[in-house]
């Protein structure tokens, strides 16, 4: 064993020639070399060659320099070839997002990279990997809708493409390290080993665990694990058990599971809790010296039937000279949590609350979120106030921001404000008060889409539970003037905001969504043309606003709005106000949930800040601006991710049952595309998707795709087409990959 002096020398001589291997290949001009010939370089003694070994497969593991032909190595910096980023799996292959451009020769200027599948090697979610970069063959350019067109017009097309330059794409050729993602799946354990298949498809079908010390009785349990290591598409990658979570069939296990997968927090810290439970809740005159006083207007509050949490509420008043005035008022969150504090960088880490199916994981604790800082009916809550004036036309003439103080006179369902927009003649005051904010909000909403804003609501389904977390009812909840009404209000108060902030130069978070890229918009363009919708130059805004209309309340309208949707750029956070494309707005924030999302509260302190109203405290600087906005733009995603995972499991669940009916369920459904596959269908009523598949229409016909004309043919004259509406039934689900196979009815 080697001395403590000894071992003090190894890792100082360790570090030199480390330091002097990086200057040499740091140098002007150096040209690839191998082992033998670093180590003739360097003049090592040959004692030192197994440390100059061990120094270079270590800074190769860490990326910072990279082995090219016949051995030879390279700074990573300075290779034309490689880049280095973070993996994302995506259905078909997967991206990289750049961390590190290249160097000399094909400059990326990209963020993100194309990995196409079958060239991610052994790369998972999460992972930071080395990426040589390589450019399609003409095969690989064509686009996958180019060969359901005719073929005259498919030469036209490729030539297109071909004329452009290729886009860059990457192969992974190293895992520089694995991410600290945890996976989910069920347990298989014999005598002293144990072995996981994960439930995400997309991941190997076995996991080897190692470090098992679990009983067999156990065995088909779902559990939770982490990969360790995966040398090779050839092997099995090698992991450790973390936790058992319990039978897979147990109330509450399968979306115990959805949140372990996505490594969501399932608790607070006990100090974060105690926190928050000694805020101060004060509301004393004292407490209240500065604010506005609304206590006595007519606030009101308009959300979900199911909403867990209350953080907005609404004033709207007629102004003599025909004008109106908005008043938004959104709970003064910055006003108890402290920055820094341990309960603010939690929140922080969260980003923002999560609602699935049967329960919400939110940001911050219940003594906030669902107490103190709730806009809770006929009790007096502290406020951040947004108030605007508009003109007759709708036209914002002034904005003003003050910390107030309110009591909110009624808190209306969604289906509660719709009744009284319904209403005529009544002299209740609440009433009055929802129907003059239609009367501003449809204004409003006249004047967004006159501006440019895209109509993509999609109809949003809720899985109605029963007592035992199982599904009793799939709820249909349509945009009506209810929705619109609160969602023209917050618009508006995000972009007064935005636009202060913006003016006063200061740091801040914006909420961006960039405009598509144009080839994208090209294949959404080639795609409504083949369901019989010419459409014009789509990069023009105008024409796309031509399109959505013309689409409205056709049956592909839901398929059309989601190729639409993946031609188009996530939107994100920023630290720059880079527009919102979609609402067609120049500058646009997050400020009115900040019980459930921290951006907001980060523009409250901000706005606070700028008015006056707050201490010393620095808010972030724009560096640390911009870091904070990638953060929060990811735990965004991933939330949203764990919500549709939870809501489809359920969905399937509602339609496994429905299977085993007798005699099995009929259904109304539309036909909203075809392919080869078969019918794609939406079941009406419920807003989710089925499949006929080719096998199981009527008869032993053979029916063939004919993708010129959108539908499915029999050599009898039985034709099937886009649009069609007919009753099928339902009689085999999937729940694991998520289908729903139907069959019409003879």
């Amino acid at each position: 064993m080697l001395s403590r002096q000894a071992s003090f020398d190894k890792q100082v001589m360790n570090e030199l020639i480390e330091e002097k291997l990086l200057r040499h290949l740091r140098q002007s001009d150096y040209r690839p070399q191998n082992k033998s010939e670093l180590s003739r370089a360097l003049e090592l003694d040959s004692r030192d060659r197994p440390a100059l070994r061990a120094c270079l497969k270590r800074l190769e593991e860490s990326g910072a320099i990279v082995r090219a032909k016949k051995g030879r190595y390279i700074l990573q910096e300075t290779s034309a070839q490689t880049v280095v980023g973070t993996f994302r799996k995506r259905p078909r292959g997967g991206e990289l997002v750049i961390a590190k451009s290249a160097g000399e020769g094909p400059k990326v200027t990209l963020k993100r990279l194309n990995i196409p599948e079958g060239h991610e090697s052994t790369a998972l979610e999460g992972d930071r990997v080395l990426v040589r970069l390589r450019r399609p063959s003409a095969s690989e350019r064509d686009p996958a809708w180019l060969k359901h067109l005719p073929k005259d017009k498919q030469e036209k097309l490729r030539q297109r493409f071909q004329d452009e330059p290729p886009r860059l794409e990457g192969d992974v050729i190293k895992v520089l390290e694995r991410s600290a993602r945890k996976l989910v799946g069920t347990l298989t354990v014999g005598e002293g080993w144990a072995t996981l298949a994960p439930d995400d498809e997309r991941l190997p079908k076995r996991i080897d665990l190692h470090g098992i010390a679990v009983d067999e009785s156990v065995s088909g349990h779902k559990a939770l694990a982490r990969i360790d290591s995966w040398e090779s598409l050839g092997q099995s990658p090698q992991g450790t058990l973390l936790k058992v979570l319990g039978k897979h069939n147990a109330p509450g296990v399968d979306v115990l599971a959805i949140i372990h997968k996505h490594g969501l927090p399932t608790e607070f810290p006990e100090e974060v809790l105690q926190t928050a439970e000694n805020i101060d809740g004060d509301l004393s005159e004292d407490a209240l010296a500065g604010r506005e006083d609304w206590r006595d207007a007519e606030v009101i509050t308009i959300d979900p039937f199911d909403a867990r949490d209350f953080d907005d509420a609404i004033a709207v008043k007629e102004l003599k000279d025909g004008g109106w005035e908005l008043a938004v008022h959104i709970a003064d969150v910055s006003r108890y949590v402290t920055p820094g504090s341990e309960l603010d960088q939690e929140a922080e880490q969260r980003g923002n609350s999560v609602y699935l199916v049967d329960r919400v994981l939110p940001m911050l604790p219940e003594a906030l979120s669902n107490g103190i800082c709730s806009l809770r009916p006929d009790e007096d809550r502290l406020t951040f106030c947004a108030i605007m004036t508009f003109d007759a036309k709708g036209a914002r003439q002034a904005a003003r921001f003050t910390p107030a103080v309110i009591r909110s006179q009624q808190r209306l369902t969604y289906e509660e404000a719709y009744d009284r927009l319904q209403e005529r003649g009544s002299t209740d005051p609440i009433t009055a008060c929802v129907q003059r904010a239609w009367a501003l909000a449809s204004l409003l909403r006249t004047r967004r889409f006159s501006a440019g804003s895209l109509d993509l609501d999609f109809p949003e389904t809720k899985v109605i539970l029963n007592d035992k977390g199982k599904p009793r009812e799939i709820r249909v909840m349509e945009n009506d003037k209810s929705h619109q009404l609160i969602e023209e209000c917050m618009l508006a108060a995000n972009e007064a905001v935005a636009e202060t902030i913006q003016q006063a130069d200061k740091p801040s978070l914006y909420r961006i969504h960039e405009d598509p890229d144009p080839e994208k918009l090209l294949e959404f363009r080639e795609s409504a043309n083949r369901h019989g919708f010419p459409a014009g130059d789509l990069t023009h805004r105008a024409n796309l606003q031509i399109l959505l209309k013309e689409i409205r309340e056709h049956p592909a309208e839901y398929v059309l709005k989601l190729d639409l949707l993946k031609s188009m750029k996530r939107a994100a956070y920023h630290a720059d106000s880079l527009g919102h494309y979609g609402l067609a707005k120049v500058h646009y924030t997050h400020f009115t949930s900040p019980i459930r999302r921290y951006s907001d509260l980060v523009v409250h302190r901000v706005l606070r800040r700028l008015i006056g109203q707050e201490d010393q405290t620095p808010t972030p600087s724009y560096r640390e601006m911009g870091e904070l906005g990638e953060h929060l733009s990811n735990t965004e995603r991933l939330a949203a991710e764990a919500e549709q995972d939870t809501k489809r499991l359920k969905v399937m669940e509602y339609f496994e049952r429905r299977s085993r009916d007798i005699p099995p369920p009929r259904f109304d459904i539309v036909v909203t595309e075809v392919s080869r596959m078969g019918l794609f269908v939406e079941i009406l009523g419920f807003a989710t998707r089925g499949l006929i598949r080719m096998a199981d229409l009527p008869g032993d016909d053979y029916y063939r795709y004919d993708a010129r004309q959108l539908c499915v043919s029999a050599k009898k004259g039985k034709s099937y087409h886009v649009g069609d509406q007919f009753e099928a039934e339902l009689f085999r689900v999937n729940k694991k990959r998520g289908h729903l196979d139907l069959r019409p009815l003879k």
